[in-house]
């Protein structure tokens, strides 16, 4: 796992080479063009152990976030318990992608009121067979 609480002096490209299953970032300066690289950096094979990435961001750039990645809109909620048990989100409204390889993954803005921005919140799904 990687956290970090200030996360402005992070660049994608350090996100992009951290090898973990689980990253957290507080108060970044990330734009939806970074995060679209990110998403597209994941899709091609990158960051091939992550399972959930949560970033804060300043807004809700959805519209750039997907630009040129195939993604489904869902309605319906659903809810993510992490495998190591210390949190549960709930995802409304999300999206779903999927990396080359079949791997299929949640993407969501969520907004934090107590913290007055935006999350980031993907997550990758378990298959038929529970393996993440």
């Amino acid at each position: 796992m990687f956290a970090c609480l200030i996360g402005k002096w992070i660049t994608m490209e350090t996100v992009m080479r951290i090898d973990c299953e689980e990253i957290t970032l507080c108060e970044t300066k990330f734009t939806g063009e970074e995060l679209n690289r990110f998403l597209k950096h994941w899709i091609n094979g990158g960051s091939p152990r992550l399972k959930t990435f949560y970033a804060a961001v300043g807004t809700d750039s959805t519209f750039q976030l997907f630009d040129g990645i195939e993604n489904t809109r869902i309605e319906e909620d659903k809810d993510y318990q992490a495998k190591h048990g210390k949190y549960k989100l709930t995802f409304m409204r999300w999206y779903q992608i999927k990396r080359n390889d079949g791997v299929t993954a949640a993407v969501e803005f969520a907004f934090n009121f107590s913290r007055n921005r935006y999350f980031l919140q993907f997550v990758i799904w378990p298959d038929e067979h529970g393996n993440t």
